[in-house]
């Protein structure tokens, strides 16, 4: 296994994971009441929305495997990933497959499909109601408005058959690695299931936003550079198995 950076091919396979991976999380049944009733219709939002991240400039990270036959074939399996993005810009930009301009242009294109898909709605699988909800909570309730700087998780997911490995402690210490680079605080909007994973690495709660007629909840965690690892967790076996293999060098392993 080992990190590396995300390519527009990619995003077929990053969509069909995060789409696999959190089909029961918690926002996503908040947002997605009908998923099960269009399946194909939520995975079609969920790449489009995955292409907005990459064109917008985030940094995907993808875990792919070493599958024995590798070396011959040339080809992977991709086991996870994650998207960060940098307030500060210390992070060099996402390698992208255009130009400037043709990169501009890819955004133009996602608007333009974003606006045809809400209008007409296309994504069956969502509540628009909800998904207006959510969005104008977000707004009234700006999670890090106080910390102006700094690296944030905007999703991280592990294909189910890879999980329980370690590989979303490797996809999360790849930012925490970054951001102590440059003295940030690392921030993550949680969900009740990704909490446990985020505590274990030094984050502390700093917020919460709960949705009007929900139980659905997300919480603002924060990591300041400099906070050690809790003593009782042993690092991660994929740090030294995997990220200090790659480019991108573990400096806490």
């Amino acid at each position: 296994m080992h990190l590396r950076e995300g390519t527009l091919e990619d995003i077929p396979y990053v969509a069909d994971i995060g789409c696999e991976a959190l089909w029961d999380d918690e926002i996503v049944q908040y947002l997605a009441p009908n998923r099960a009733d269009y399946p194909r219709s939520h995975r079609d939002n969920y790449l489009y929305r995955t292409k907005k991240r990459f064109f917008a400039g985030d940094r995907l990270i993808v875990a792919v495997t070493e599958d024995e036959d590798e070396a011959r074939t040339g080809k992977e399996t991709i086991a996870g990933f994650a998207f960060w993005s940098d307030t500060k810009g210390t992070s060099k930009p996402q390698p992208l497959p255009t130009s400037i301009l043709g990169n501009r242009f890819e955004q133009f294109v996602l608007r333009i499909e974003g606006t045809y898909r809400w209008y007409f709605n296309i994504d069956r699988s969502y509540n628009k109601l909800r998904f207006a909800k959510f969005w104008q909570v977000l707004s009234e309730n700006p999670f890090f408005e106080d910390i102006t700087h700094h690296w944030e998780l905007e999703v991280l997911a592990v294909h189910p058959a890879y999980q329980r490995q370690g590989l979303g402690s490797t996809l999360l210490s790849w930012g925490m690695v970054q951001a102590s680079r440059h003295q940030l605080p690392v921030v993550v909007a949680a969900t009740h299931n990704g909490k446990h994973l985020y505590r274990k690495h030094g984050f502390k709660e700093c917020g919460r936003i709960d949705l009007p007629d929900s139980a659905f909840s997300w919480t603002a965690m924060v990591r300041y550079p400099g906070q050690a690892r809790p003593p009782d967790m042993d690092p991660s076996p994929w740090l030294s198995s995997v990220l200090c293999h790659t480019s991108f060098r573990c400096v806490d392993c």
